[in-house]
């Protein structure tokens, strides 16, 4: 299990408001996509994932200040073959698809019709 923490955003943080979880429990989330809003001194600051994995316990509710390094959610992290399978296409889909070419066929106009389309 990965542990996300309230982070230090500043050189005198010493504590946040967790502001609202961007992802709901059970949800898979990658490392580097936001995962929640921090309220600081400065304002509200999207906070990212440092895990991949599912979003398994949330352990802090939004609203609630609680102190830099507290534990607010775990994340399951996925073994390597899941992961991957989730991020990648499957053997048996075909990713590079070709179309036939366009084959122009010409037709004899029509005794009395000209290229402009009267008669």
């Amino acid at each position: 299990m990965a542990k996300f923490v309230m982070p230090t955003l500043g050189a005198d943080m010493t504590e946040g408001t967790l502001v609202r979880w961007l992802k709901r429990l059970g949800e898979f989330i990658k490392k580097g996509e936001i995962l929640a809003e921090i309220e600081t001194s400065k304002g509200v600051i999207e906070v990212e994932s440092f895990a991949t994995g599912i979003l398994d316990k949330i352990l802090v509710e939004p609203s609630t200040e609680v102190p830099v390094g507290t534990v607010l959610a775990l994340i399951r992290e996925e073994e390597k073959g899941l992961t991957e399978a989730i991020e990648t296409p499957s053997a048996g889909v075909p990713t590079d698809i070709s179309v036939a070419p366009t084959v122009e066929v010409e037709t004899p106009l029509l005794p009395g019709v000209s290229l402009e389309g009267g008669i």
